[in-house]
């Protein structure tokens, strides 16, 4: 007998993500990057940024005084994901930690004023 197929659910996580648009620094091995947090689930996160370190390198990730430990485990162009090392509350994250903006983070433009060329030749 012959039993009917199930389709194929594209999206194979079993806990549902959150979009959010925080900004947030990676660290790993002495290094940084700057980096947007674009999703977040119970126990993964798809960052956005420009430098991320090869998968398999474990990271911490620090949004406000919040620091959470994670590893990569894919990268794409701009992007990677990580898998958090602990199960964290989406919805109690995004309450506490505030979605905003990545513009509000940032401090207003310098003016350069003065170059000190001697100082530095």
């Amino acid at each position: 007998m012959l039993q009917a197929l199930t389709p194929l659910n594209p999206d194979r996580r079993e806990h549902s993500r959150h979009s959010v648009d925080m900004a947030c620094t990676i660290f790993w091995k002495g290094l940084y990057e700057y980096a947007t947090i674009e999703n977040i689930s119970l126990y993964g996160a798809q960052l956005a940024g420009f430098d991320f370190p090869p998968v398999g390198t474990a990271i911490s990730i620090q949004v406000n005084q919040l620091e959470i430990c994670a590893t990569i485990i894919w990268c794409g162009e701009n992007r990677c994901g990580v898998l958090l090392d602990h199960g964290l509350d989406p919805g109690a994250f995004i309450q506490d930690h505030g979605v905003r903006p990545i513009a509000t983070v940032s401090a207003d433009p310098a003016v350069v004023t003065d170059i000190l060329i001697e100082q530095y030749a």
